[in-house]
């Protein structure tokens, strides 16, 4: 396994933090805010904050499942956590993208346990999406975890391919 410097890992541990309180803090402040389903322009029509609470996985998918995510998240971090420390390429890159992912998991699942759903509350506009099986007039809301969790996939996939590359 590779070594990794002190102050890399004082980086890494700081991000997580801030990640995970950032997220904690601002769903904090829409539950205590806001009324479910409340919604306040910020950016005209096009951001606004809207208070949701989420019992499926991303986007809201799969919301009658909700019981089944609450005890397999925990276990899907367990599995990136071993992969993590297993993966043997521990450079800045892989790191950010991991601790990006690890930060916003642990942040939707106390959530799950704490209040029993994801609070989503950033809502943006898109032009609509008209598939035949498919109309999409709004991107589903999201919270900063979903957004650390997207980044760090992101990043790993660009990674990947460039990775592959050479």
């Amino acid at each position: 396994m590779l070594k990794i410097k002190k102050s890399r890992i004082v980086f890494f541990i700081i991000l997580f933090i801030f990640i995970l309180l950032s997220d904690r803090y601002t769903k904090f402040l829409i539950k205590k805010n806001f009324e479910l389903g409340e919604s306040k322009n910020i950016f005209f029509e096009f951001i606004r904050i809207t208070y949701i609470e989420n019992n499926g996985i991303v986007f809201g998918m799969f919301n009658e499942y909700g019981k089944f995510f609450l005890y397999s998240t925990p276990i899907i971090l367990i599995i990136i956590l071993v992969y993590f420390i297993k993966y043997e390429e521990k450079n800045f890159l892989t790191l950010l993208a991991f601790t990006l992912i690890i930060a916003g998991a642990c942040g939707n699942i106390l959530d799950r346990f704490i209040w029993g759903a994801v609070v989503d509350f950033i809502d943006i506009d898109i032009p609509d999406i008209n598939l035949p099986f498919y109309h999409l007039s709004r991107w589903p809301a999201f919270n900063i975890a979903d957004s650390a969790i997207s980044v760090g996939i992101v990043i790993l996939l660009i990674y990947s391919l460039k990775r592959k590359n050479k």
